[in-house]
């Protein structure tokens, strides 16, 4: 059966309550009793005779063999819930297959044992969907094991699931190194809208807990956590979405892989909201990792205590992001970027606070290099550290304009809070550079064009400048004076965050550029991440943040300086070349009606595919994967 597409909401609603209204008037319910009180013994029997529209209601018991619903669309229950109700997979097919049917529905099951590791065919263990409309809810799928898809595989298919919990799903890699994706979840050319999901405990060669390519991916309120990949994408992996991944109340906690713990996207327009992500590890994206021409939205988030080699809390490479009253704090590069690596990426940011990074290389808070251009306004680093760079670090042609900052307490073994290196640019405007914990406030090696207007660079215990930097004090508006924040701790403390704002006798006060817009009181602008048009905005984000690492274990990182000032040098470790990339070049694989409660829920999904269908249609960008049975 072909996917069904639909082009409007209105195609949507007529379809499934035309279908709907018929299915219910014939409908039959069919009880499954292993103790011999229902109509069968069996669930397979029940499925055998069922059509369109029929319900088997499966009572509590453990139930073996692998089932499949023939292409009907047919509601599958167990009534007593997945607590009692058990699916066993015995033999090389996957638990439970559905193929075709324009509307199942499977709820309240136990699903475990599957293993099609002897199956010719590219199957999931757990559950397989094909060519189907799909209301998952009130599932446990567990242990099961596949080449692909441990526990369900999704191929051009439609499926809402809500309530379902993925723990201890495996996909293996062949013997000549081939598939291992998705160790709970894989999906293909498919589009879900998941929500209370929890992924915990799976592992894959990529994908350790979802791995999806194409299609559509909504997750949300959900916990993806201790998910392991050899490759890509600890939590999640998502190639090739081009029409559209949201995140949104999304926890991605303690995952691990070789790239992108937390999540790696290519190909992918990814939007992350209301998410924290913390405690992931990674040798390249400890957070999340993003390349291959994808793009980001970060909004009303946490990047906390991720690790990695380059880019602790985020990696963009050859992507574009956007930042807003989001928070990088405590992530921990071994090389590069603690918060955050850009190779070759654009990022805008606005509302943010990078806080307690460390780089034991360059690039404390920020490392952005080649092509990078860096926007930022209204934000605050704080007590991050590394050799060159403290806070920023711009390298081999990055430029930066960095506008209303707050830069406090960073430290920096050699190269100053923020270094620029000679074929790299910076512009900061009305920002405050101060007390820096170790190093100077801005360095440069040779001259590198700056343009410095309207800022306060305030250095008491060290200098405000060093290297290739002329001291600005004096000129363009430039001034050096104590701008007396409220509160400023000599560390990262994860539980007791500073108060940046400015004391009533600061430096800082009514000192920004003239000619900009005036604060809400008709003032001059105040320098710094509270003044100018967004500073009331960043006030109110900032003040309603709860300071706290929930991960004391982690901590802020290594915040070791023990490689001394040495020599000022910014070549650092090898950049994004070679394996570091990891450029694959595929990851394609294998991979009726309704009761009357869930029509509603029916015509909702169908018309939402259909509107985004309307705007993004469908492209392929590699061969589709060997179907079962085909």
């Amino acid at each position: 059966m072909p996917s069904m597409r639909y082009s409007s909401l209105v195609a949507g609603l007529t379809v499934i309550l035309t279908s709907g209204t018929a299915s219910l008037a014939y409908a039959e319910t069919w009880i499954v009793d292993v103790e011999g009180g229902g109509d069968f013994l069996g669930i397979q029997a029940a499925l055998d005779v069922a059509e369109d529209g029929d319900v088997v209601e499966v009572l509590q018991g453990t139930y073996e063999g692998s089932l499949d619903t023939l292409g009907n669309s047919v509601v599958l229950v167990g009534v007593d819930g997945s607590g009692a109700t058990s699916l066993l997979g015995t033999g090389v097919d996957p638990a439970l297959r559905i193929e075709g049917g324009e509307g199942v529905e499977v709820r309240g099951f136990h699903i475990s044992g599957g293993n099609t590791l002897a199956n010719p065919e590219y199957v999931a263990g757990g559950l397989h969907a094909e060519e189907t409309l799909l209301i998952l809810s009130d599932l446990v799928v567990a242990e099961n094991t596949a080449f692909v898809g441990g526990g369900a595989i999704f191929f051009q298919s439609h499926v809402t699931m809500t309530d379902v919990r993925f723990s201890d799903n495996f996909a293996t890699a062949t013997a000549a190194g081939d598939w291992g994706q998705g160790g709970a979840v894989y999906g293909y050319q498919s589009d879900a809208v998941l929500s209370d999901l929890v992924v915990s405990g799976n592992s894959a060669q990529h994908g350790g807990g979802i791995m999806w390519v194409e299609g559509q991916f909504d997750l949300s309120d959900s916990l993806v956590a201790d998910n392991t990949s050899e490759g890509s994408g600890g939590g999640l992996y998502l190639k090739d979405v081009v029409e559209g991944a949201l995140l949104d109340g999304v926890e991605l906690r303690d995952n691990l892989a070789e790239f992108g713990g937390g999540l790696r996207a290519r190909e992918t327009s990814l939007s992350i909201s209301n998410s924290l992500l913390v405690g992931n590890r990674a040798t390249a994206g400890g957070g999340a990792r993003l390349d291959a021409e994808s793009d980001l939205s970060l909004q009303d988030s946490t990047l906390l205590s991720n690790e990695a080699d380059y880019g602790g809390g985020l990696l963009l490479q050859n992507s574009t992001g956007n930042m807003a009253r989001t928070s990088l704090e405590g992530n921990e590069a071994t090389l590069l970027g603690g918060g955050a690596y850009l190779a070759d990426s654009d990022l805008e940011m606005s509302l943010v606070a990078f806080l307690g990074n460390t780089a034991v290389s360059d690039g404390g808070g920020l490392r952005a290099e080649g092509s990078s251009v860096v926007t930022a306004s209204n934000g605050v680093f704080a007590h991050n550290s590394g050799s060159n760079g403290g806070a920023v670090h711009l390298y081999s042609g990055a430029h930066a304009h960095l506008e209303h900052l707050t830069f406090a307490g960073n430290a920096a073994t050699s190269g100053g809070t923020l270094r620029v290196t000679d074929t790299s640019s910076l512009t900061l405007r009305n920002s405050i550079l101060a007390w820096p914990a170790q190093g100077s406030g801005l360095s440069a090696s040779s001259s590198p064009p700056l343009l410095l207007e309207w800022n306060n660079l305030y250095a008491p215990d060290t200098t405000a400048v060093s290297g290739g930097v002329n001291d600005p004090t004096g000129d363009s508006g430039n001034i050096s004076g104590d701008p007396r924040f409220l509160s400023l701790t000599e560390a990262y403390d994860a539980s007791n965050r500073d108060d940046l704002r400015l004391g009533p006798s600061s430096a800082s006060i009514d000192t920004a550029d003239p000619g900009d817009p005036v604060e809400s009181d008709g003032t001059r602008a105040d320098q710094g991440s509270f003044g100018g048009a967004l500073g009331v905005e960043f006030d109110d984000w900032w003040t309603s943040q709860p300071p706290g690492n929930d991960d004391d274990s982690a901590g802020p990182g290594d915040d070791d300086d023990s490689a001394g000032p040495g020599d000022d040098d910014d070549s650092g470790p090898a950049g994004p070349t070679g394996e570091w990339q990891n450029n694959l070049d595929c990851a394609c694989g294998a991979t009726g009606s309704v009761g009357s409660g869930a029509v509603w829920a029916w015509a909702l999904l169908l018309g939402f595919i259909g509107l985004r269908r309307a705007h993004h249609p469908r492209r392929r960008s590699c061969p589709p994967p060997p179907k079962s049975g085909g």
